[in-house]
């Protein structure tokens, strides 16, 4: 599982942005900064939705892999074999 870097996302942002101030000239040049400046913050809102997402499934994931080897520690390491050999069962 690999997380987007929000550096990363920066980082385009700002080629974006500095080749759209360099070259964008003329009277629409305000409307479309404003147009772009709307356009990454409604791409940063997904952005970081899409990282806590990603996020807590890791979180999820490692919980319930945490959850199974506890009980396998629980039930076959921990659990002590009764005399004739025959492993005791314990119900969990």
């Amino acid at each position: 599982m690999r997380l987007p870097s929000m550096r990363k996302f920066d980082d385009g942002v700002t080629g974006c942005n500095t080749t759209f101030v360099r070259h964008c000239v003329g009277p629409a040049a305000p409307l479309f900064r404003l147009k772009l400046s709307k356009a990454v913050g409604r791409e940063r809102g997904r952005f970081l939705a899409e990282y806590n997402q990603r996020l807590f499934n890791g979180l999820l994931s490692l919980s319930v892999a945490g959850v199974v080897v506890a009980r396998f520690v629980l039930r076959h390491v921990c659990t002590p074999e009764w005399p004739s050999g025959t492993p005791r069962t314990v119900r969990v």
